[in-house]
């Protein structure tokens, strides 16, 4: 009677110890999924950023020749 008791304990914590290590391993996937996609946004932002720099650049540029022909 106590060892099939036994047996039913054991087989429960690890059963339950095999969910749990499932849980643990899908945490794992999606922080990594997740910070993955973090990683892109910000490259994407930097894109963005570069782009957008670059083209107030050029109109600075274009604006100081403009200026300097209203002088000429």
């Amino acid at each position: 009677m106590q060892n099939n008791k036994l047996n039913g304990d054991l087989e429960k914590f690890i059963n339950d110890e095999i969910t749990n290590s499932k849980i643990w391993v899908f945490c794992g996937i999606m922080i990594s999924i997740l910070l993955s996609q973090m990683l892109n946004l910000q490259a994407e932002m930097y894109k963005i950023m570069y782009i957008f720099n670059k083209k107030i650049a050029r109109s600075l540029r274009l604006l100081q020749v403009g200026d300097e022909l209203l002088f000429l």
